[in-house]
């Protein structure tokens, strides 16, 4: 599944003001390797006004996916365990409708999930962490692997590209209605 906005900043008078800092650290990076039997990926790098805590207790609250991310329309939690638990996401739109059985591991620096689903003979997606150039801000690098199964993949795959930024901007909306 997953996940930037608003952070304060000091301005010349040294009082705190709200600024943005919607900026990629490097343009979205879309690494696609269609045909090949290892798949594709797909890249999204930012960096964000919020703690590496904040954005992994944002990515990591999946009970609430179904209100902020794009498609989904039913999210829980089905078992949870010390540095791990395991969900079941459902997304549909009028096309198609998926679930989604994910093992999710939570580490300091990010949360890998590993999913499966009737659409995807490998789909596994990692954020990745790290302290941001500035205090309280976080370098986020969002990737996903996946491979299709079956026949339309290059629709399917053209899809995919299209969907993974508008989900990292889910969660950049996300962080600031949490924490804003």
């Amino acid at each position: 599944p997953v996940v930037l906005g608003m952070g304060r900043s000091l301005c010349s008078r040294g009082t705190l003001r709200q600024a943005p800092v919607r900026r990629p650290t490097i343009s979205a990076q879309r690494q696609r390797k269609i045909g090949s039997k290892a798949g594709s990926s797909h890249r999204e790098q930012r960096l964000v006004s919020y703690t590496a805590d904040q954005v992994q207790q944002v990515v990591t609250d999946v009970a609430k996916y179904q209100e902020f991310v794009p498609w989904c329309v039913q999210s829980d939690i089905t078992a949870t365990g010390d540095g791990w638990f395991e969900a079941d996401l459902h997304v549909g739109t009028w096309i198609f409708a998926e679930k989604f059985a994910s093992h999710v591991t939570v580490r300091p620096d990010g949360v890998s999930v590993e999913s499966s689903s009737d659409m995807f003979s490998k789909l596994n997606s990692q954020w990745s962490l790290k302290a941001g150039p500035r205090p309280n801000t976080t370098l986020i690098e969002f990737s996903v692997e996946y491979a299709l199964k079956g026949e339309g993949s290059s629709m399917a795959e053209k899809m995919i590209t299209d969907v993974m930024p508008k989900m990292v901007g889910a969660f950049e909306k996300r962080f600031r209605e949490v924490y804003n």
